[in-house]
This record gives structure tokens, sequence and C-alpha cells, in this order.
């Protein structure tokens, strides 16, 4: 009985124990000011930014989505009616029209596309005027010869009344093994 009684016992404290809340030191918490560290290079805004609306994920991934299945009219909806578009070697402000020649263009040259999301952020300034949503994921490419390419990419895209107002993105691609 008193054995059974310890392990009751160490059950119930090893539930409290689980239940408690985590101190401070076990939570992640931005520094206060005063805690900063010492960076080697000073911005305008530092910690100027707040976790976005979710649904510019979903807005920047639809039109995404639509490029990579080949749906040139469905990526075009997901941006304003004129974006700027700033690629390796392109920073050109396009209306629709020229955003879904530039698109299908690009689009053109594979056979297949296959995304694979890695990760994702939405962020808002606390001043509510700039709004971003970021991805990062991997892309897969069989060109019109059949030859598969892939390679990480980067898109910043910045928001504007539920609509992609420009669109930044950054390449990396794999080298080749050793």
């Amino acid at each position: 009985m008193k054995k059974m009684l310890a392990i009751c016992g160490m059950a119930l404290l090893a539930f409290i124990a689980c239940k408690q809340p985590a101190t401070t030191s076990e939570t992640a918490t931005a520094p206060t000011p005063a805690a900063m560290p010492d960076f080697p290079y000073a911005i305008e805004n530092p910690d100027n930014w707040l976790p976005g609306n979710l649904n510019n994920v979903v807005t920047v991934m639809k039109g995404l989505k639509a490029w990579e299945n080949n749906d040139i009219d469905g990526c075009v909806a997901e941006f304003a009616d004129s974006a700027l578009v700033e690629f390796d070697g392109l920073d050109a402000k396009m209306g629709k029209d020229s955003l879904k020649a530039f698109f299908a263009g690009g689009r053109a040259q594979f056979k297949t596309v296959q995304i694979l999301m890695d990760d994702w952020e939405s962020v808002i300034s606390k001043d509510k005027k700039t709004e971003y949503v970021s991805l990062w994921y991997k892309q897969i490419v069989t060109d019109n010869n059949g030859k598969v390419d892939s390679f990480q990419v980067m898109n910043d895209a910045k928001i504007e009344n539920g609509k992609i107002a420009s669109l930044n993105e950054k390449i990396r691609r794999y080298g080749t093994k050793r």
C-alpha cells in the first residue's frame, strides 16, 4: 500500500510540475531596448515588425501555386493592377498584361514545376502601413527537353489592399557534387 501511495504521489508531483508555467528564462521574449545587443550595423527602424495577417500568406501562395500549375491567369489575379517585379537582372513596374506575359514566358521554359515549401512568414509594420509575406521553398523543374534542375528560392511580397504590390525573388542554384 505504501509503495502504491508513493507511486501515485510521484505521478501527481510530475503532473503538477508539467502544468507549471515556464519561467522567464525558459520562454523567448524580446529584449528590452536597454538589453539589445550591440549590432555591428544600424537600421532605421529596429524591432519594427509584428506578426502579419495569415490571409496575405494565402494570397501569395495562391499566386505561386497557380504559376506552378501553369495557370497564369490565376497567378496574375493575386497581383495589384500594377506591381514592382524584382528578379535577378530585372527591376520593372508592370501592369497585369505585362505580368501575364512575363510569368507565361518564364513558365513556358518548363514542362513541369514542383514547389516544396520550407517556411513562410507574414509581418506588418508597427504603424500598420507596410505588410510583407516571405516564402522559402525548393523549386524542382523539368525543362522542355527533359532536363531536371532544382534551386532554393526566397520570395518577399509586399501586400497592399490584399494584393501583391511587389515581388522580390532570390534564387540559389545548387552546386555540382564534388
